[in-house]
């Protein structure tokens, strides 16, 4: 078994000598596609030994990498990005399934590095691998890029392009592995290189919806771009089209994802619902669903998706924190500590663990407060309540935890006093806030000022909550009263 890996580059010589210095005594053959390098990419791949095919450019991914297929010589193909690399141990892995006869694809896990811990599908470093130095983590891309170099078995899609479909056409199988290649994006932060890149893409789509017009590859694929950008109104007709084509990706959950940004709640909720029937292993409407069930305080629906998720991606942190926080919502401190405590036992992420020390901090702090208010130290009681605001001025919690002592001693101009400046610049429609405008407008019917108790009320309805008509039913027994 001989083994041909292959690149598509232009302009990226650095990368290229990095990827080739991976494979350096491994690849029997090593192709390079070449569409129009201006710098010493060309160079650097000779040097290596590898086999330059010079092609044009014509806005298509596939025809540019069955260029290389249609010279390679190797019984099995990898087609790697430039920059990408392998370690020692997966290229031993690699040769193994060359060796396997019922098998005609494999698909990679391609971790591309990052430093970015607010990404939803980031998983920290463990030190497993060298290439890990430098970095926070890292995000998991499935990539077909190992498959056997056989007729027929081509690259189709002038974006997004992959073999998986004419594999599928000659009955032959594809696997899922655990071998791991290793990319870092240096164009992450290269906003110009990203827009560009973007356009490029979206020129593609635009033409080969013009050329094969019942294909939803493309105007899903625009669509996205679209989306991306900010533009739901170009976005929203694309995924409809999608929807109408055929079975290509989560148009439903894309659509969920626009109508959830617009406020369009039960829209939103419809669609995601139908993708996850649809498409139950896409972990981002799993997440999608419990915010929303979180939202409408369906505690129950959201904990068990989210767990839904967790069963599928064990180390999902966005999945742990949005869990923890449910449970913290729906007053079940003990479940969401024991969430927390498994979320950093996953991710290894040391956020987990200080949210969790602070958890516990605030419950011990909680009980001696109410032992205090059960022993009648009402002064003491409410000082510790006035120290922690003093200490985390910026803490809802804090904010909320004192405002309920002020209302449990009928002290609501205290209550209005504390919290109205925190409604006056919020822009949140999270439960624990929407639930601060409800009580702020409770105090000062306490206060016997109606008319400015329906001002934040109608104050919140401006937020266009998820629980509108509790505000505008609230609004009705006000002025009755």
């Amino acid at each position: 078994m001989t083994l041909s890996v292959c690149f598509l580059v232009k302009n990226k010589a650095q990368r290229l000598e990095h990827s080739l210095g991976s494979i350096k005594g491994f690849a029997d053959e090593i192709i390079v596609v070449d569409t129009g390098s201006t710098d010493s990419t060309k160079t650097v791949a000779l040097q290596a030994g590898a086999k330059v095919i010079a092609h044009k450019w014509h806005d298509d991914y596939a025809d540019a990498k069955n260029a290389a297929l249609a010279v390679a010589s190797g019984s099995w193909i990898l087609f790697l990005k430039a920059g990408e690399t392998l370690a020692e141990v997966d290229k031993e892995k690699i040769l193994k399934k060359m060796q396997q006869k019922d098998v005609a694809g494999y698909v990679l896990e391609r971790r591309m590095y990052t430093s970015n811990k607010d990404h939803m599908r980031f998983i920290a470093s463990t030190g497993t691998y060298d290439e890990e130095r430098g970095y926070a983590g890292y995000l998991i891309f499935p990539v077909l890029s190992l498959f056997r170099n056989m007729d027929g078995v081509q690259f189709e899609g002038k974006v997004f392009e992959d073999v998986k479909d004419s594999i599928f056409r000659k009955k032959k199988g594809i696997k899922v592995t655990d071998i791991i290649t290793h990319y870092v994006d240096v164009e992450e932060h290269d906003h110009k290189k990203q827009q560009e890149r973007i356009e490029r893409y979206a020129k593609i789509c635009q033409k080969a919806m013009k050329d094969d017009p019942q294909n939803p590859q493309y105007p899903y694929e625009l669509g996205h771009i679209y989306k991306v950008q900010g533009n739901f109104e170009k976005a929203i007709p694309l995924f409809l089209k999608t929807k109408e084509l055929g079975k290509y990706k989560q148009p439903e959950a894309e659509l969920g994802d626009i109508y959830f940004r617009q406020g369009k709640m039960l829209e939103a909720l419809d669609l995601y619902e139908e993708a996850l029937r649809k498409y139950p292993a896409y972990i981002p409407t799993y997440l999608q669903l419990g915010i929303i069930y979180t939202k409408r305080k369906r505690f129950k629906d959201a904990v068990e998706v989210y767990k839904k998720a967790l069963e599928r991606d064990p180390k999902n942190q966005v999945a742990y924190q949005n869990l923890s926080a449910t449970l913290l919502q729906a007053q079940n401190i003990m479940g969401a500590m024991k969430i927390l405590d498994l979320a950093y036992k996953e991710t290894k992420l040391e956020k987990f663990k200080t949210i969790l020390e602070d958890l516990k901090n605030k419950l011990e702090k909680n009980e001696k407060i109410k032992n205090l208010l059960k022993e009648g130290k009402t002064e003491e009681a409410g000082q510790l309540l006035k120290n922690d605001v003093a200490q985390n001025p910026e803490s809802i919690l804090a904010l909320t935890n004192l405002g309920a002592f002020y209302f449990g001693q009928k002290q609501y101009e205290k209550v209005v006093d504390l919290l109205s400046p925190v409604l006056e610049k919020n822009t949140s429609t999270a439960n624990h806030i929407l639930n601060m405008y409800n009580n702020v407008a409770t105090a000062y019917t306490h206060l016997d000022d109606t008319k400015s108790a329906i001002k934040v009320l109608k104050q919140a309805l401006k937020l266009n909550p998820p629980n509108q008509e509790f505000f505008e039913k609230r609004i009705e027994e006000i002025k009755e009263k």
